[in-house]
């Protein structure tokens, strides 16, 4: 098994078509069915004891066919093959230059773009929220996001044209270069008179440090909003990890419920900024840990939050390396609130206030 944060690196980082896959034409034969098979009947939260998912995927023609038949049976499943997962693989090395921004699904399967402060995304005219259709010559709505950000990678002096489109307005054609990035951050703080807003932008490997160090350097400011706009998600330990800075020892950091039962885990000590006023932002492209953070954050001390209903993801990924190099990513738990067995899943959280000068 893989970590799912082994790919939250890649959504959105890189431009540039690579040679596209031809999905249509992919030896089916070479895809471990049978592996796949197995870990969705042993794994799969969504999956029924008596539903006989070998002969359902084996209906599949193409990689297509697969992809599709895999979010019949569960929402976020997906399968990358070898050759994709090498293409992901190299975003990591230097001859890979990006465009700095993170891209996700939202509920209504639309690719959304979140450019991060001073990135050339930013720069040359992509906006908060606006929706990718097309990348090059290719339409985004037919592949998944680690897969779509592997065709969007490419070395120095490449660029990409991008199709995007603002909520209201005609959809736009921008042309960016391929840069390269700084190793990649997720959070941001801005300090203004007696008040700091901490923006993370996901839940990466480095954020829990990232994240001590905006404090540390808060140098006794109290007042401090911590703004999860846009914030998909990613590693749900990472998330675990900051929640923990904030809240009295026993507190509840995580219930979910797997094929196994429901598990409850808590803060093994006080946090360290416990004593801080805080309050919490959210919009409708919060989702997954970033929900849970703000669900246990308000249910352990009542902090406000702030802003509009979250996109509802409540689901926890796995993501699964297989025999011949290729990776499963499947649904294996639900997150629940800290006193029910309730979840948010498709519904998302409503701010618990309304009135608040950003």
């Amino acid at each position: 098994m893989l970590p799912q944060s082994c790919l939250g690196f890649v959504l959105g980082m890189c431009c540039l078509l690579l040679p596209e896959l031809a999905w249509s034409s992919w030896d089916m034969s070479k895809v471990p069915m049978q592996e796949i098979t197995k870990i969705m009947r042993q794994k799969g939260f969504f999956i029924d004891g008596s539903m006989d998912v070998a002969a359902y995927l084996g209906e599949a023609k193409t990689l297509a066919d697969l992809q599709a038949f895999l979010r019949e049976l569960d929402p976020y499943c997906s399968y990358t093959t070898q050759s994709e997962l090498a293409w992901i693989k190299d975003l990591n090395q230097d001859k890979t230059l990006g465009i700095g921004m993170e891209i996700f699904r939202d509920r209504q399967e639309r690719v959304r773009c979140v450019p991060y402060p001073n990135s050339v995304a930013e720069e040359y005219g992509v906006r908060y929220g606006d929706e990718l259709q097309i990348v090059n010559d290719l339409e985004v709505w037919t592949m998944d996001v680690p897969s779509l950000a592997s065709h969007i990678c490419g070395p120095r002096a490449s660029s990409v044209v991008l199709k995007v489109q603002s909520e209201g307005a005609a959809p736009r054609w921008v042309t960016l270069p391929c840069t390269k990035l700084a190793p990649s951050k997720t959070v941001y703080c801005d300090v203004r008179k007696k008040r700091a807003t901490i923006r993370i932008f996901r839940f990466g490997p480095n954020t829990p440090k990232e994240l001590s160090a905006c404090l540390h350097d808060l140098h006794g400011i109290q007042d401090v909003v911590i703004d999860l706009s846009g914030n998909t998600g990613g590693n749900l330990a990472a998330a675990l990890e900051c929640l923990q800075f904030f809240l009295p020892k026993g507190s509840i950091i995580l219930r979910e419920e797997t094929k196994a039962g429901v598990q409850t885990r808590h803060a093994r000590q006080d946090g360290r900024w416990l004593n801080l006023h805080l309050s919490l932002w959210q919009d409708r492209y919060t989702a997954s840990a970033a929900e849970l953070f703000i669900v246990n954050l308000h249910a352990a001390r009542n902090i406000p939050v702030y802003g509009e209903r979250t996109a509802g993801k409540a689901c926890v990924q796995e993501i699964f390396k297989l025999s011949d190099g290729s990776i499963l990513k499947l649904t294996i738990a639900k997150l629940l609130y800290p006193k029910s067995n309730g979840d948010w899943e498709q519904r998302g959280l409503d701010p618990t206030s309304s009135s608040y000068s950003r």
